[in-house]
């Protein structure tokens, strides 16, 4: 997978911060520990730090650390599929599904691991190679053309999860304003966001996801990958009404076989109150990552302006993805 266009040196200092990163949080620490004097460590540590590859980087080998440590990811049976495709739009709860895809029953019912994908995404997105066999690739954000260009074996399954483009807007705002993690674009984004009242960022933020593209991807997936025999499009707003059926109905799709005791101790560790502390889905929490886990919060949030904003922007998507309007 494409991560960036480094040279070599650039793309082993790269390493070595991540890798001195992941045994220490301290950013500067880890860039003097990884060979950058003490009076470069600050800027190219703020510099890496928030950059999507950097973290991209960390996870993998984080998750490869933690395969090879914990014993409970021993002894899988034979993978039950060479690849599953998991690509979707952005808050469609991506990050909750992953540590799903993580967890060690998932595993042990596949013999497949996780391979994250972090990049932004949508029309920045880059895969220039086939991913390893084995491996479930988790999460895609980008196009259906994008995807479908990538190499694939003979027995691999995609799934789609889609979002009411005006349910995501308000996600993508209260995200970028308060809780997402400072990664690019967020800090441009936040900063962009505080200097203005609601509507206006609103209306800001339609104008920039339509340039990254990010409805015309949802859009791509509804006009291409829907006659695919090999995707299915699953949708957030029956993640956000029962999260427990979700589970049953995409792995009823992915073929994944587990007892009804594992798939019960899988699904009450990843019930959507042990993310919040124990708030409950539809209570907001601005400054969380998890905000409320719900549906329909653009009715409340949308004025005539953001609506017509919206409206005008995007055209016929809502009907085109099946959402009223």
């Amino acid at each position: 997978m494409h991560i960036s266009a480094e040279d070599d040196d650039a793309r082993r200092l790269r390493l070595a911060f991540c890798r001195e990163l992941l045994r220490d949080l301290d950013a500067v620490q880890a860039a003097i520990r990884a060979g950058v004097s003490e009076s470069d460590a600050p800027a190219l540590a703020a510099r890496l730090i928030r950059q999507a590859s950097t973290w991209q980087l960390v996870e993998v080998m984080s998750l490869a650390a933690r395969y090879a440590r914990d014993e409970r990811y021993r002894n899988p049976p034979s993978p039950i599929i060479d690849n599953i495709y998991y690509c979707c739009s952005q808050k469609t709860g991506s990050q909750w599904l992953k540590q799903v895809l993580i967890d060690p029953a998932f595993f042990q019912a596949t013999g497949l691991r996780v391979l994250p994908y972090v990049a932004l995404g949508m029309k920045y997105a880059q895969l220039d190679q086939a991913v390893p066999l084995h491996t479930v690739l988790t999460h895609l954000y980008a196009s259906y053309d994008t995807y479908a260009a990538i190499p694939k074996s003979q027995r691999f399954k995609t799934f789609y999860i889609v979002r009411d483009p005006r349910d995501a807007v308000v996600s993508w705002y209260y995200s970028a304003r308060f809780s997402h993690n400072l990664i690019d674009p967020i800090p441009w984004l936040r900063e962009r966001l505080d200097a203005v009242g609601f509507e206006d960022g609103m209306i800001f933020l339609i104008d920039t996801l339509a340039e990254w593209q990010f409805f015309d991807c949802q859009r791509s997936w509804f006009a291409r990958g829907r006659s695919d025999p090999a995707v299915r499009i699953f949708r957030y707003e029956d993640l956000a009404q029962d999260e427990v059926a979700f589970l049953r109905d995409l792995f009823g799709y992915l073929d994944v076989r587990m007892s009804e005791h594992e798939f019960t101790g899988l699904s009450e560790r990843h019930a959507f109150a042990k993310y919040t502390k124990g708030r409950n889905k539809g209570m907001e929490d601005q400054h969380s990552h998890y905000r409320r886990g719900s549906s329909g919060d653009w009715q409340e949030k949308f004025t005539d302006r953001i609506r017509n904003h919206f409206d005008a922007t995007t055209g016929d998507l809502t009907a085109v993805l099946g959402y009223h309007p």
